[in-house]
């Protein structure tokens, strides 16, 4: 009875483990198998599969079959009952796995093999362990020679009652009664060991326990075991004592400690990879990472292991982290995808993430190995590209210009939007059509890939209108073939501003030349010649008639005093033929006419002095007096004196006002007597300006002879009366000049403000992206330039007034410094100032600091880049003393004598009136300008103005 309750027991324990047992008799060739433990189904069978005729031989994988049984065959010859084999076994499903063939011969008595029992333990773990290290390049060698499973049945009180050989051959010993010998709780071994212990814990607590343990094996070597300790009890629940499974796992812990090993080593080449490198488990945990991708998302590595990206990133970027993975999870296959990541500082990084399935093959775990490459940089060219192409698109379609793009045929491939509004095509249209539909014909093999050509053309319009163009081309490459880039502009507004643009400085050249006839007289005869042939000349004003009044200054009436022009049509036609004919000049008509003053034009004098008007009296003089402006009798409906009107006998006159001072000292009367011409605008505006300086005139002449008068007088006051007249022509000369040009400044003014002013609405209404903003930019920038030129002829024109005040001359020098800051930081110039503790002086503090103004920035302009500059401030007997010193270039020795004068300059652009109006605003201080200056070395402006002088 005992017997079969410890078989009985011995095949629960069996059935109990994690290895198949099974037994085969020898029938010749087959061996087929007697009994097999029900848990083969761990391999997917039922014993009774095997017991119907079922072959582990034939469950052997094909390839393995003849080494197993070569070496099976060698052991049985050599007498070896005992031997171990490995084999790939087929499961009921899935791929082989590797398995431990125990195998124990049991011979008959003439010593042949009649049956053989065997153990299988499934080694596909182990295997694939060892497999992977060696497909790795880590060459590190497993050394598993064997895999050893001990049994072990022991009594509750330590005794051991039965064992199978495997744990003999472990623990070392000869015989099993050798093993029955032992008691757990006794050996003294077992004891120090710890494992005594163990049994004692698991037999008291009836409890299975697992733990492994170092042990010295028969050759001295130390081993490791795993034991299993399992309670067992009886069918009446008794305790009887427990199994133990030892098993021999020194090759576990060598290629544990291997594995570890490589582990390290590949933690080494990881970490060496720049690209970020993470391992999550299912639950999207991160089992492993590498350095470059905790330095990358910037989070240590022992906050980011056994995290998620949930812990750490956007949701929105969570979200789509987590489809990404489970799509690899679930399907497979390798992910690629463009992802978005957010780092611990919110800096925003693009990535391209390749992600693959990696399946363990110990456990079977699904890990997901991503690999990540930063494409932020690459990301953000593209979509600057995109957005540039979209720019480019945009400012193509919008663009003001016609943009085409023609092949080398010359036809047209490509045009933008703004052909319809200027050529009268649309876009489809156009295509196909040549280049020299709209434009005429032009050589492209004169172009180049580097440098655009640009002239300019008339363009054809679709109805065949002609326009003025600009053309720019440039030769491109397109589809590997070349093609020619052209940009057409409508030049229309563009010409008609330059033509007015034009005719205003040719109605200023005009006026200049005029005017230079007048400059040098002094003569009051010789004013009125000049003036009344410029009124009638054909290269002046082209009237027929020309009548001067003046006031008489005993009476204070104005009276006629000088006339010119033909009496009847047919003395006209005499006179324009006898002109024709001598062909000549106009300062050869005014010589002329003054040296035969009395003998032409006798019955327009005659009528002249017949004229006068008395200012207390007369209504007409009171109308010009008080509307001091070129009155026409006719366009204005004016008839207050039918008198001049019926003296002259003609309804058409024109009435111009010689004003000084605003007072009215003359009239100048015009007509078309014999042609009836009507007088155009601004004629009449430019005779206007002609008229200031004729008053200007007339007055300086009067006061040179009440001048010359005084100098007969007295020969003792000869040298200061000649001091004065000079100084007195050159200050009317000076104030002349003054008078018209701000005339004509104010006239080129009201044009130019409204082209500056329309241009500014214009830009305000276009979207900033619009390239026509560059174009009107150009308009205002001009605009304000030529605004700045007239602002600088005014000054100098008016600028004689002084509006003292006491205050301290370093204030105007640091604010003209704080107006050029720019100037200064685009050149990096060093401004070095050394100003003596400031003392107060009177003068204009604004026209001061134009004074500084303009020699600080003549100095910046003369310096190099990095140059610098010197301002000093000295007190010197009551006088202050300002130095601006530069090291520039130097004044060259034929501008020495020039550089004061009015529109002198060296300058690309610039009228030449800034040292013009420093002179003059420092000389009506009552100071003195001069300079030191040497080619190559620099130059020195020195100041010089009293401390106090009353200016006021």
């Amino acid at each position: 009875m005992e017997v079969i309750t410890k078989a009985k027991k011995l095949e629960e324990m069996i059935q109990n483990t994690p290895f198949i047992f099974f037994k085969c008799r020898n029938e010749h060739p087959r061996w087929p198998v007697d009994f097999i433990t029900d848990n083969i189904s761990l391999l997917g069978y039922h014993p009774d599969e095997f017991y119907r005729g079922l072959l582990l031989d034939d469950l052997m994988f094909e390839e393995d079959k003849e080494r197993v049984s070569k070496e099976t065959i060698e052991n049985i010859h050599s007498g070896i009952d005992n031997f171990v084999l490995e084999y790939r076994f087929y499961p009921k499903r899935g791929e082989p796995i590797w398995v431990e063939h125990h195998f124990q011969v049991e011979r008959d008595s003439f010593g042949e093999v009649s049956m053989f029992h065997g153990v299988l333990h499934d080694i596909n773990p182990r295997k694939q362990a060892e497999i992977s290290l060696q497909q790795s390049e880590l060459k590190y060698q497993l050394l598993v020679n064997n895999s050893s499973v001990g049994i072990l049945y022991i009594k509750n009180d330590g005794l051991i009652l039965d064992a199978n050989p495997t744990m003999i051959s472990i623990l070392g010993l000869k015989s099993l009664e050798e093993l029955k010998n032992i008691n757990i709780f006794d050996s003294q071994p077992l004891i120090q060991s710890g494992i005594s212990d163990a049994f004692r814990f698991s037999l008291e607590k009836y409890q299975t326990r697992t733990f492994e343990h170092p042990y010295a094996s028969k050759w001295g070597k130390q081993i490791f075991l795993n034991y299993t300790i399992i309670p067992i009890y009886s069918k009446d629940n008794e305790f009887l004592g427990a199994e133990a499974i030892v098993e021999d796992i020194t090759r576990r812990k060598l290629a544990e400690n291997q594995i570890q090993q490589s582990r390290d080593y590949l933690d080494k080449i990881i970490n060496a990879i720049p690209d970020p490198i993470f391992v999550k488990d299912r639950d999207h945990k991160w089992v492993l990472l590498n350095d470059a991708f905790c330095n990358f998302i910037g989070y240590p590595r022992e906050s980011l292991l056994g995290k998620g990206d949930e812990d750490f990133f956007l949701p929105e970027e969570v979200d789509i982290f987590v489809q990404n993975d489970n799509l690899v999870f679930e399907t497979g296959n390798e992910n690629l995808n463009e992802e978005r990541i957010t780092d611990s500082q919110n800096n925003i990084h693009y990535t391209l993430t390749k992600k693959t399935l990696y399946i363990d093959p110990h456990n079977g775990e699904k890990l997901l190995v991503g690999v990540i490459r930063d494409i932020t940089k690459r990301k953000r060219i593209e979509e600057e590209l995109l957005k540039n192409e979209r720019l480019l698109t945009k400012v193509t379609e919008s663009a003001h210009d016609v943009i085409i793009l023609i092949d080398s045929k010359n036809r047209i491939i490509y045009s933008n939007q703004t052909i319809n509004r200027v050529f009268g095509y649309n876009s489809d249209e156009i295509l196909n059509k040549t280049v020299f539909d709209l434009v005429p014909y032009y050589d492209f093999s004169t172009l180049d890939s580097i440098a655009p050509k640009s002239y300019k053309s008339e363009g054809n319009k679709k109805g065949g209108v002609k326009f003025p163009v600009e053309i720019t081309w440039s030769a491109v490459i397109f589809d590997e073939q070349p093609h020619y880039l052209g940009m057409i502009r409508d030049r229309t507004e563009k010409v008609k501003l330059e033509q007015m643009l034009e005719k205003e400085l040719e109605k200023l050249k005009r006026l200049l030349e005029l005017d230079s006839f007048l400059l040098n007289i002094n003569e009051l005869d010789l004013i009125i010649d000049t003036v009344l042939v410029t009124i009638t000349a054909g290269s002046g004003f082209r009237f027929n008639r020309g009548f001067i009044l003046l006031e008489d200054d005993p009476s204070g009436f104005l009276k006629g005093v000088s006339a010119i022009g033909p009496a009847d049509p047919g003395e006209a036609g005499r006179i324009y033929h006898n002109l024709a004919s001598q062909n000549l000049s106009l300062a050869d008509l005014i010589q002329n006419h003054h040296e035969n003053r009395d003998v032409y034009d006798q019955r327009v004098k005659d009528l002249v002095k017949k004229i006068y008007l008395n200012p207390k009296e007369d209504k007409f003089f009171n109308i010009i007096f008080s509307k001091k402006i070129i009155i026409e009798t006719k366009k204005d409906n004016l008839y207050p004196d039918s008198y001049i009107i019926s003296l002259l006998n003609n309804d058409d006159l024109v009435f111009i006002p010689l004003i000084v001072n605003d007072g009215v000292i003359g009239i100048i009367i015009v007509d078309n007597y014999i042609t009836r011409r009507s007088i155009p605008d601004e004629d009449l505006e430019l005779l206007q300006l002609y008229a200031n300086r004729v008053a200007s005139a007339v007055q300086k002449a009067k006061l040179h002879k009440a001048l010359n008068l005084e100098i007969s007088k007295t020969k003792e006051a000869n040298i200061q009366i000649t001091q004065i007249n000079n100084r007195l022509i050159q200050t009317e000369k000076m104030a002349a000049m003054g008078e018209i040009t701000s005339e004509i400044a104010h006239e080129i003014r009201n044009p130019l403000v409204s082209i500056g002013g329309f241009a500014r609405a214009l830009a305000r209404s276009i979207d900033p992206e619009d390239k026509n903003r560059e174009l009107l930019n150009i308009i205002i920038d001009e605009s304000q330039r030529l605004e700045n030129i007239l602002s600088n002829v005014l000054s100098y024109a008016r600028g004689n007034r002084v509006i003292a005040e006491r205050r301290s001359i370093t204030e105007a020098i640091n604010q003209a410094i704080k107006l050029l800051e720019y100037h200064k930081q685009e050149k990096n110039l060093d401004l070095i100032s050394n100003f003596e503790e400031p003392f107060l002086q009177d003068y204009d503090y604004e026209k001061m600091i134009q004074v500084f103004f303009n020699l600080i920035k003549n100095a910046m302009q003369a310096s190099e880049k990095d140059g610098k500059i010197e301002i000093s401030v000295q007190k010197i007997h009551q006088r202050a003393v300002i130095r601006i010193k530069d090291y520039g270039s130097g004044i060259k020795t034929e501008h020495l004598d020039s550089i004061f004068n009015p529109f002198f300059t060296t300058k690309s652009q610039g009228i030449g009136l800034g040292l013009s109006i420093v002179k003059q605003i420092i000389n009506n201080h009552g100071g003195e300008i001069n300079f030191i200056t040497e080619e190559g070395q620099g130059t020195e402006f020195i100041t010089t103005m009293a401390l106090n002088n009353n200016l006021n």
